[in-house]
This record gives C-alpha cells, structure tokens and sequence, in this order.
C-alpha cells in the first residue's frame, strides 16, 4: 500500500524542527548505547509533541520529522561543501543559496557542525585543515566580533616576518600561504557570526509573534466565552419568566 504524501515543509517549519532538534542534544548524540537509543526515541517523541502544539504547522509523526531532519542536514553539507569550494579557488564564497538558507543552514550546522573544510592553495599541495567540529575554534567563533578583523589583520602583520636574503622561497611561501589563511578563517568566522546573529533576531521576531498571536486568540476566546455567558443568563431570565407567567 503506497504511503500517503504528505504536505512540503515550509521555511517556518524547517525552523521550528531546527530550534527543537537543538534544544534536545541527545537526537544527535553519537552514543548507540541501549539508554541512549531510549533517551533519542523519547525526545523525538516530546519533539513530535511540542512541534503539532505550534501555530502554522501542519500536523506531523515522528518518521516524517526525523526524514525532514535528516533532508536538512544534507543541504547543510551541500552547502558547506559549495562554500568551501568556491573559497578554495577565489579567497570568497560567493555561492548562490536561496535566502532560505540563511536563516534554516545556520541553524541545522549549529545542531550538527561539519567536521571539517580544507583550504588548499594553488601553488602546491600544502594546506590546512580548518575544523568546524573543533571546541576551540567554536569558542572562538562564538567570541569574534566583525571589528575583530582589524585586530586580526594586525596580528597577522605582526606574524609574517621581514624576509631576508638568506629566506628561501620555500620558507617565504609558507609563511605567505600562513598569512593567507588567517585572512581566509577570519572571513568565515565573521561570516558564521553575521549568520548566527541574523538567525537569532529570526528566531526572537518568530516568538515574539507567536506570543501576540496567541494572546489575541486567548482574548478573542475570552470575549467568546462572556458573550455565550450573557446569552445563557438571558435564556434564563426568559425561561423565568415564562414559568412566571404560566405556572404549572
């Protein structure tokens, strides 16, 4: 028996299903211990909970949400993996998304990072590994502020040295490339950071409407139910008279 289709996710849901996954770090926990696979079956059970109780969804189980969970961590790595590969030959990734992903992208690779991006050179095949999965460079990621590329830049001046005639153009290439990549890291994380907080103020402007959004239905409900109570009251004050007026 063929399955029944389902309706696409929209960007809100993708959202909602990215904000949820991440306030349950246990779905992607690498653990496949017996207690783990219980607690990961219980929180998509919750998540499916929580994700049908919001507005402007459409109703879900819990297979279909983990196979949308699943499709969004692929893009996710579509698009690093383009990123990365339109910054390995010009210096700036001037990949093509769709301006859904720059709210819905950021918010799955923050759940689940990617474990690395490298960054060759084309001169030769020196490169460097810049690990995305790294705690250090998260901390780092997290902490920079765009005004930080000029401390960047000047430290990076400060690293490269004055090259005399006794350097070798081996020992200049190097520390050429060094320099390099420390411009290119500073691009990402400024990059990542820029991202991080535009999906933040989404994410608040996203709460905050659904917060008024019920507060209206709560009133309208509110005004619903005193109506129905004054036609009740009025249905019986003319029940009584009625009685009154004919007795039994």
């Amino acid at each position: 028996m063929s399955r029944k289709r389902v309706a696409n996710f929209t960007p809100d849901e993708k959202a909602v299903l990215a904000q949820l996954v991440h306030n349950r770090p246990v779905i992607e926990s690498k653990h496949t211990d017996g207690k783990t696979i219980q607690k990961k079956k219980a929180a998509w059970e919750t998540l499916t909970v929580e994700f049908n109780c919001k507005t402007h969804v459409h109703q879900r189980d819990t297979g279909t949400l983990k196979r949308a969970w699943d499709n969004m961590k692929a893009h996710a790595r579509k698009v690093r993996a383009s990123q990365c590969g339109e910054l390995n030959e010009t210096g700036v990734s001037d990949f093509k998304k769709s301006p859904k992903d720059d709210l819905i992208y950021p918010m799955v690779e923050e759940v689940e990072p990617l474990k690395f991006c490298e960054i060759t050179n084309s001169v030769d095949s020196d490169g460097v590994l810049l690990s995305s999965n790294d705690e250090s460079q998260n901390e780092n990621t997290d902490l920079i502020e765009p005004n930080d590329l000029d401390i960047i830049h000047h430290q990076e001046q400060e690293a490269t040295p004055v090259f005399t005639q006794g350097y070798s153009n081996d020992v200049k290439s190097k520390h050429l490339k060094t320099a390099d990549y420390i411009r290119k890291e500073a691009i990402i994380r400024i990059k990542h950071y820029e991202k991080k907080k535009r999906m933040e103020m989404k994410i608040l402007e996203a709460q905050l409407e659904t917060a008024e959004s019920e507060k209206r239905t709560a009133i309208m409900e509110e005004e619903r139910s005193r109506i129905r109570l004054e036609i009740s009251k009025k249905e019986l004050d003319n029940l009584m008279q009625t009685t009154r007026t004919f007795p039994m």
